[in-house]
């Protein structure tokens, strides 16, 4: 009874409200407010980054304090069958949480390197540069408009290539934490174990392959452009 008063009271407040604003409807009332945002988030990829160190900022102390716990449970079971399974369990379900907070940073990574890369980059440039041999465009008053080829095949590539290598390194270590975990959790089941040794096999070999396309294309940047990428290159015009 007491919280169906508490409703007719507010209903009523609501009410008069109401009435009283109705009476003097005729006048001409402006109210303006405006409200800051305080999250400072403009866009979807600053949402996605920020949701995505929120997982990793709470992620990290949870699964700190559950590595302690399964260490824990293992000393605990001295043994027994029944409490090594359930160290086991704890065990795949604290990688299966290690690796979503690998994955959320590998993911925020790639989303901010590649923004951060390709943000600059438009159409008009490139068309300045293709159009000019690829060299800078004076757009009068001592400004520059436009890029240099190179410079634009450095921000895409840059952008496109280092944040997918990235990415499926870390897809990659994922992958090969989940076999490891299920080889971990399914020590009865020799066919399921198998299964978790190829997964293992297959993850390190993707890591490899991975890690030595990334070393190639440093060893191709070093021998042909010293380090870096030319400024300018000059290309061919038809007339």
């Amino acid at each position: 009874m007491r919280y169906l008063a508490l409703i007719l009271i507010i209903i009523t407040l609501l009410s008069v409200g109401g009435v009283a604003y109705a009476a003097n409807v005729g006048e001409n009332i402006s109210v303006r407010f405006q409200i800051d945002n305080p999250t400072n988030i403009d866009n979807v990829q600053d949402l996605l980054k920020t949701l995505l160190n929120l997982v990793i900022q709470i992620g990290v102390p949870i699964l700190v304090i559950a590595i302690i716990y399964v260490g824990f449970l293992f000393v605990q079971a001295q043994g027994n069958e029944s409490k090594l399974s359930e160290a086991k369990e704890a065990f795949f379900w604290t990688i299966i949480g290690a690796a979503i907070v690998l994955g959320a940073f590998v993911i925020s990574s790639v989303i901010q390197n590649t923004v951060n890369q390709i943000a600059p980059t438009s159409l008009v440039p490139i068309a300045y540069a293709l159009g000019t041999g690829g060299l800078p465009i004076d757009g009068g008053g001592g400004g520059v408009v436009g890029d240099t080829f190179a410079s634009l095949v450095t921000k895409v590539v840059g952008g496109i290539l280092n944040p997918l290598i990235g990415l499926i390194i870390g897809l990659a270590l994922i992958y090969f934490i989940w076999g490891l975990a299920n080889l971990i959790r399914n020590t009865g089941d020799e066919k399921a174990r198998e299964e978790a040794k190829q997964m293992m096999i297959w993850g390190v070999i993707a890591l490899f392959v991975m890690v030595s396309v990334w070393g190639l294309v440093g060893i191709l940047t070093q021998t042909f452009f010293n380090g870096t990428l030319p400024t300018t290159v000059s290309l061919p015009k038809f007339r």
